[in-house]
């Protein structure tokens, strides 16, 4: 999402009588073999990347650009098309995906179903043809957030474009649960999604776009908050479902002035993404982009939220190296989770998890926990758990939980934001680890 929802552009279904829910659909959702499967040959996609929204112009020179590498900026979103700016970033080896390039769509300011129409196949193939590549670009941006009735010609576009730009990904993001939020009436709850339900949506996405990746904005701290487990498990499933890969939004900024968000309530976001099995992480918006307090203030200097992404980017990559050896089969919570931030009706947690290898895991308080369980992509009995602690969303009551579980392993390796070491059993069987709020930990049983 490259600005909020407006009300405005919400009601413009209804007020041009446009249909507003997408019927069944006879055609099977894609399958693997229908994939674009393009060689990436510039975007690494065996490792988590981590992207952010925007270094505008005003920003961009030499200095900015490899503090951005410093900060653990893999690539930039949303990129202009300018040749000094590109030999920057490709001189500092981060990556772009360019906007504009393209013709541009935005399905929360257009009527749903009406991008066939404004924005023919024909418009995206003059403008590839016009195209000069560069090695910093990574992908090309082809819209944000549409409405379920453009999906299919979303597709369409997908599929041509990926054979005109065969060393780029086609990057399309996709709206969030609360698009349909309870303060909604159904009617705009339709308009936005163009679908009865969200599901409905993701579905007639599956359906008919043809990426490797499922990729969606949620902005915890602008929105509902137990939604974000909703959104995560939804998408999961149908990542899963569908053999894709599972790419998340979030904010480093802040929907309010007055508010600066911590490094721990970056924590939050991304580690409980990851315990969802999250690949690849965004972060909006390091300049000047929607909203306040960003990485960079207006002039291109560095505000307090540097220090803090460099931080948590840091301990993302550090886990990333055995986190990505691994696919996530499923994601429990358990423990107790404060009131409005899980609906309890929607997920049913648990006081302890187990799995095929890991048993009877909980914190010794019965704080939150989200617990993803992981397979070796390659195979094999090995099996790991990614943990996110989270019992503390707001950052208001830092502490320190004890993680307590039985392994089918004499030992685990645990790797957490800056090291790795090899936990034994006690004489009760019992293998412990001290977790901070918001913290996330990778555990393997080898």
């Amino acid at each position: 999402m490259r600005k909020p929802l407006l009300l405005a552009a919400l009601l413009l279904p209804a007020l041009f009588g446009v249909p507003t829910s997408v019927q069944a659909q006879e055609e099977p959702t894609l399958g693997k073999k229908d994939y674009v499967h393009p060689r990436h040959p510039r975007m690494d996609r065996s490792r988590l990347n981590i992207g952010t929204y925007f270094l505008k112009p005003y920003a961009v020179n030499d200095e900015n650009v490899r503090d951005a590498k410093l900060c653990g900026i893999d690539f930039f979103l949303c990129q202009e098309y300018n040749k000094e700016a590109l030999d920057i970033f490709y001189k500092h080896k981060v990556g772009v995906e360019v906007a504009w390039v393209l013709p541009s769509w935005w399905g929360g300011g257009a009527v749903p179903g009406s991008m066939a129409k404004a924005q023919p196949l024909s418009m995206y193939e003059d403008s590839a043809r016009k195209f000069r590549d560069h090695p910093a670009i990574w992908g090309m941006d082809m819209g944000d957030e549409p409405s379920a009735p453009d999906f299919e010609h979303c597709g369409k576009i997908m599929r041509r474009m990926q054979e005109m730009f065969p060393n780029q990904f086609i990057y399309l993001n996709i709206m969030p649960c609360y698009a349909s939020a309870a303060d909604n009436t159904d009617e705009i709850a339709k308009s936005q999604l163009g679908a009865t339900s969200y599901q409905s949506y993701l579905d007639t996405y599956c359906r008919y776009v043809p990426s490797d990746y499922i990729c969606y904005d949620y902005y915890t701290y602008a929105s509902l908050p137990y939604q974000f487990y909703d959104n995560l498990t939804m998408v999961s499933k149908a990542c899963k479902k569908t053999d894709r890969s599972h790419w998340i939004v979030l904010q480093v900024n802040s929907s309010r002035p007055e508010l600066w968000l911590s490094a721990n309530q970056l924590r939050y976001q991304a580690n409980t993404a990851m315990a969802y099995g999250v690949e690849t992480i965004i972060w909006a918006c390091y300049t000047a982009g929607w909203w306040y307090n960003q990485v960079l203030d207006t002039l291109g200097h560095k505000t307090q939220q540097y220090d803090k992404l460099r931080q948590v980017n840091s301990e993302i990559h550090y886990m990333a190296e055995r986190y990505m050896k691994y696919r996530n089969i499923k994601t429990d919570l358990v423990g107790r989770f404060p009131v409005g931030q899980l609906d309890t009706l929607a997920f049913p947690h648990r006081d302890e998890m187990s799995s095929t290898r890991f048993h009877s895991l909980r914190a010794t308080d019965g704080s939150a926990l989200a617990v993803g369980t992981m397979k070796p992509r390659r195979g094999g009995r090995a099996e790991a758990l990614f943990i996110s602690s989270n019992a503390d969303m707001y950052d208001e009551h830092p502490g320190e939980h004890i993680i307590r579980f039985r392994a089918d392993a004499k030992k685990i390796r645990l790797t957490r934001g800056s090291s790795t070491t090899v936990l034994k059993p006690a004489a009760d069987g019992y293998f412990s680890l001290p977790m901070r709020s918001n913290e996330g930990v990778f555990l393997e049983a080898l």
